[in-house]
């Protein structure tokens, strides 16, 4: 496991100073206490290590996302409740360790998730990445996004949507250059990847496309 690269990001300078000392040990680390000084370094990583205190975890990894960043996040806190260990591991943590606390937890968390969780972890940061790409769409964009996503033509969605077809064809191609997809096939696995398009919000309530639509 040597040779990683670690980014720790807390405001705590003694507490990820601490976290650091014990990382070194297998790679390199670097540590910052805000996500906007770390956008401001040309920074890779294995691994980010993010606080679980007063909302800090939420924050940062909310933070870092909004950022296009998007690396397995490990929390960590001293003394977690199994539920809130549970939660972080639902959300979007890929790893949790208690610390300060044994150094081998960390190892052993890192070890698991590098090798029986390669693919989980490689799955959350597709998602993530497509849902940070959605999320630049307008909320008509995101509407026909979510159209594409269930496998309707510009025809089936012009109707209900109260649009003309080549209104749709434009927002497709619009939603196809914000997403970086060069063709339909590539732009609906974004889509697969991001999971339930109506998670996104919206000023409104998306339209149901079983109902037809008058046009205005």
């Amino acid at each position: 496991m040597h040779g990683l690269n670690f980014l720790i990001v807390d405001p705590d300078y003694k507490a990820r100073n601490s976290l650091a000392r014990v990382l070194t040990q297998k790679g390199y680390v670097v540590q910052v206490d805000n996500v906007a000084e770390f956008c401001h370094r040309d920074i890779d990583s294995d691994f980010v290590f993010i606080p679980d205190r007063n909302g800090e975890l939420e924050f940062i990894s909310g933070q870092l996302q909004e950022a296009g960043i998007f690396f397995p996040a490990i929390g960590y806190g001293g003394s977690p409740s199994m539920t809130r260990v549970v939660q972080n591991l639902r959300g979007s943590c890929a790893g949790y360790i208690e610390w300060p606390g044994d150094e081998s937890e960390i190892w052993a968390t890192l070890d698991v998730v590098k090798r029986t969780s390669a693919n989980v972890v490689k799955r959350r940061v597709a998602e993530a990445r497509a849902q940070h790409k959605l999320a630049m769409l307008t909320r008509r964009e995101r509407q026909v996004a979510e159209g594409i996503g269930r496998g309707l033509s510009s025809k089936e969605l012009a109707q209900p949507l109260g649009i003309s077809f080549r209104t749709v064809e434009v927002h497709r191609a619009n939603i196809m250059m914000k997403m970086g997809t060069p063709n339909m096939a590539s732009l609906i696995r974004t889509l697969v990847e991001a999971g339930d398009v109506n998670e996104l919000s919206v000023e409104e309530p998306t339209f149901s496309f079983d109902e037809p639509r008058a046009y205005a």
